[in-house]
């Protein structure tokens, strides 16, 4: 195998490598507009921080400088931090310096120097609001008082009227309405017969 096929082999590997590394994170490095935006205030290296990072990659760039234009050309993606290590790496971080001017830190998430390791805010999805309904105010109870039972009045004959009077003794309530009863049967016979004879005449 000659020398540029090897080189060739080692690309290929590392690639793949990479590959595998960033099967399933589609976080976006978002250090571009940030590192051109300090590009134009007169910053012009970028230092390489690995942190706490366990990948042997990141480990690798800890302490390397370039200079800011050229870190941000030649990418084959809008990545400048994720396209040189292990994409989605969360303690990989930028020094940005320049003459006379402070050092920026700049992490994958585009945070600078104290906002960097404020956690990204989640997106609250709202709550839905049940629907609550006003209880129905309630029917007015209508009471109903009662009412007397009308008095039935019978009318009596004169001529029984006095036979009830001359009564050598006073008759007891039960048969005194015994006897209204009867006297109220009669009464209804005979306003049937009469009625009936009418008919009968016409």
């Amino acid at each position: 195998m000659t020398n540029w096929e090897e080189k060739l082999a080692e690309k290929a590997q590392k690639i793949n490598r990479l590959n595998k590394q960033a099967v399933g994170n589609t976080r976006q490095d978002m250090t571009r507009p940030i590192l051109e935006s300090l590009l134009a205030d007169g910053y012009n290296l970028v230092t390489w921080d690995s942190g706490n990072s366990r990948h042997s990659i990141c480990v690798d760039l800890n302490r390397q400088v370039w200079e800011l234009d050229q870190f941000l050309i030649g990418l084959e993606h809008d990545a400048p931090l994720f396209e040189r290590s292990h994409p989605g790496d969360i303690s990989c971080s930028l020094v940005v310096s320049g003459p006379n001017l402070p050092d920026v830190r700049v992490d994958s998430y585009g945070h600078t120097d104290e906002e960097i390791g404020i956690p990204e805010p989640k997106e609250v999805k709202p709550i839905p609001v049940k629907k609550v309904r006003m209880p129905r105010e309630p029917k007015p109870k209508v009471v109903r008082s009662p009412t007397k039972p009308e008095k039935k009045y019978l009318y009596v004959p004169k001529k029984q009227w006095e036979e009830i009077k001359e009564q050598p003794s006073q008759p007891t309530e039960d048969e005194q309405e015994e006897w209204l009863r009867d006297l109220e049967r009669e009464t209804s016979l005979n306003k049937a017969r009469n009625l009936l004879k009418g008919i009968i005449e016409e």
